[in-house]
């Protein structure tokens, strides 16, 4: 019987640290988005789902005023920022077109009616990978949706 609540408890263990970590990796490490707009296409179009490097520019903890390891977002970047510092949690992803000065970038994607110039504090993280794409396809004469295989881990820049 000792054997058997050993192998129990052990398995349970195993559960339990591995859902520690996955809850660490979504926190720190990585964030998770579908994309609905076809905005940023080739690269990204709708039905994507993307994996946002959080640490692409450093490691920035939320109750800290300064950062470590920090780096500069590059013309080209795919990047996912707050669209107002002060009011809630909505989020944009869009493209880096243009440095405005040390701290201001603006951003732009097709289809939106003027570019956007975003402070480096609202830059949260880097678009990384498309890890999956369910959609139509091109040669798709129906609006089936089905998996995009093609699509399939394709980095981001």
């Amino acid at each position: 019987m000792k054997k058997k609540s050993r192998t129990l408890f052990s398995g349970l263990t195993a559960v339990i640290i591995a859902i520690v970590i996955a809850i660490f990796c979504r926190l720190f490490l990585v964030s998770l988005y579908r994309i609905q707009t076809n905005a940023l296409a080739p690269e990204i179009i709708s039905g994507d789902m993307i994996v946002a490097n959080q640490l692409a520019y450093g490691l920035k903890l939320p109750w800290m005023d300064h950062g470590y390891f920090m780096s500069e977002p590059q013309i080209g970047d795919v990047v996912v920022f707050k669209l107002n510092l002060k009011m809630g949690d909505e989020q944009s992803i869009q493209k880096i077109v243009q440095k405005t000065d040390e701290n201001h970038y603006v951003l732009a994607a097709e289809g939106v009616l003027a570019p956007k110039t975003v402070a480096r504090d609202q830059i949260l993280s880097k678009v990384w990978l498309v890890w999956f794409s369910v959609g139509a396809t091109q040669d798709s004469i129906s609006e089936k949706k089905s998996v995009r295989w093609n699509r399939f881990l394709t980095f981001i820049n």
